[in-house]
C-alpha cells in the first residue's frame, strides 16, 4: 500500500494514495507532537522519526499488535531542527538544526550521535544518496545553496547558487535517474537538478508556499501552506498537478511509505 506520512506540527497525517483526492486519518502520535516539521520513514523496520521543534527532541515512532508507541532518541542541543532524511542502507538518520548551524547524525535508537557538518549558513532540508554516498542539503543564509558532502561529511562542494535559489524548504531524490529535486518557498518553484549533467530546470511555477517535498517513481508531491493542500504532479510532464489531500493548516515535512521506497 503506497501512502504519505505527513507532519503538521501538531498532528502527523497518514494519507493512502489509491484514490484521489485521499482522506487523511491523524495518526495516535499526534497527542503527544507540538512541533512536528521535518520527518523520515524506515520501512524495513516500521519506524517513523520526527523532529519537534518545541519539544526540541527527535523523536521515533512505531507500531505492533498492541498500540502505537514513541519516544524522544536525542533531547539535548537540539533548537530547530528543520530538515531530516534516513538511510536505510546505514540505518543512519540525519537532521539539520538551523540555529546550530550544522548537520548531526544518529543511530536509528538515538546512539553514536555525532556533528557531520558544522558552520553551515541556515541548513533546511535534506536527501540521501546511498548508491554513491552523498548527502544533499540546502541553506537559507546570506548566499542560499544547494550542497553535497560524502555521508562522512568530507568533500562538500556547492552544487548550486545563484539568485533563483531562496528560501529551499524541501529536498528528494529519485536514484534511478540521479535526479535531485527541491522546493523553493521565496520563488515559489519545484526544481530539479540532473546530478549527471548538472542541468538545472524549474518543473513547476506557480503561486504556492511549497515545505515538503517527495518522489516516488513518476510523481512528485508537495505540502503547500498557501492552498493547505498536499498536490502531485508528474515529474516528467509537471504541468498539470492534482489535489493528494486538502484542508490541513500547517503542513510540513513528507515522506513516502512503501516496501521499496527508501
Amino acid at each position: 500500500e503506497l501512502s504519505l506520512l505527513v507532519a503538521g506540527r501538531s498532528k502527523i497525517l497518514k494519507v493512502p494514495l489509491d484514490k484521489l483526492p485521499a482522506t487523511a486519518a491523524v495518526l495516535p502520535f499526534s497527542a503527544h507532537a507540538s512541533g512536528a516539521i521535518a520527518l523520515a520513514v524506515d520501512v524495513l523496520n516500521g519506524n517513523y522519526f520526527w523532529t519537534d521543534v518545541t519539544k526540541d527532541s527527535i523523536v521515533k515512532g512505531w507500531t505492533n499488535a498492541t498500540g502505537f508507541y514513541q519516544e524522544a532518541i536525542v533531547t539535548t542541543d537540539v533548537k530547530t531542527p528543520d530538515g531530516m532524511v534516513y538511510d536505510w542502507v546505514s540505518q543512519i538518520l540525519y537532521w539539520t538544526d538551523t540555529a546550530m548551524t550544522h548537520i548531526q547524525v544518529c543511530k536509528s535508537d538515538g546512539s553514536s550521535r555525532k556533528t557531520l557538518l558544522t558552520g553551515l549558513s541556515k541548513p533546511r532540508a535534506l536527501a540521501v544518496d546511498y548508491l554513491a554516498g552523498h548527502l544533499y542539503w540546502s541553506e537559507w543564509g546570506t548566499t542560499p545553496r544547494i550542497a553535497r558532502a560524502h555521508t562522512d561529511g568530507k568533500n562538500m562542494v556547492t552544487l548550486y547558487s545563484g539568485d533563483d535559489v531562496g528560501w529551499p524548504n524541501g529536498m528528494t531524490l529519485h536514484h534511478e535517474d540521479r535526479i535531485l529535486y527541491w522546493a523553493d518557498a521565496k520563488v515559489d518553484k519545484l526544481v530539479s537538478f540532473d546530478l549527471k549533467t548538472n542541468k538545472k530546470t524549474d518543473l513547476v511555477s506557480r503561486e504556492m508556499h511549497p515545505f515538503g517535498l517527495a518522489v516516488w517513481q513518476d510523481y512528485l508531491y508537495w505540502s503547500d501552506w498557501q492552498h493547505q493542500s498536499v498536490f502531485r504532479a508528474n515529474r516528467n510532464d509537471p504541468g498539470h498537478h492534482t489535489t493528494v489531500v486538502s484542508g490541513w493548516k500547517d503542513l510540513m515535512g513528507i515522506a513516502v511509505i512503501h516496501d521499496q521506497a527508501q
